[in-house]
């Protein structure tokens, strides 16, 4: 896994929450920070997203501890284009993109790209 990106440094102890929202094309996903304010992902023409509660989160998916990452060439990405796959330009450019939040869970997102 390659971290895309970090959040910006604070104390975790100040995470108060998130808020991932989607409009059909794109998805946002808003960090709550007290003391610090909002921070924002932005993912770009998302084909699927999964939220897995805290409980129920792995090892692999606590290592994007507040950071998202690109998992890679993974089997559940692989399974998802020949199951799904109505675009092959868009399915060559789809990522496995990956952030954990602690206290909320694992967000996992198959976009184009994530800013």
């Amino acid at each position: 896994m390659d971290t895309v990106f970090e959040l910006s440094e604070f104390d975790t102890g100040l995470y108060d929450g998130c808020q991932f929202s989607h409009d059909g094309a794109n998805a946002e996903l808003k960090v709550y920070i007290n003391e610090v304010g909002t921070q924002v992902v932005n993912f770009e023409n998302v084909r699927s997203y999964k939220f897995t509660a805290l409980p129920n989160c792995t090892t692999q998916m606590i290592s994007a501890y507040f950071k998202v990452v690109d998992c890679g060439a993974t089997n559940s990405l692989s399974d998802f284009k020949t199951s799904n796959s109505f675009d092959s330009k868009m399915d060559s450019s789809l990522k496995h993109y990956m952030i954990f939040l602690d206290e909320t869970g694992c967000y996992e997102v198959y976009a184009e790209n994530v800013t």
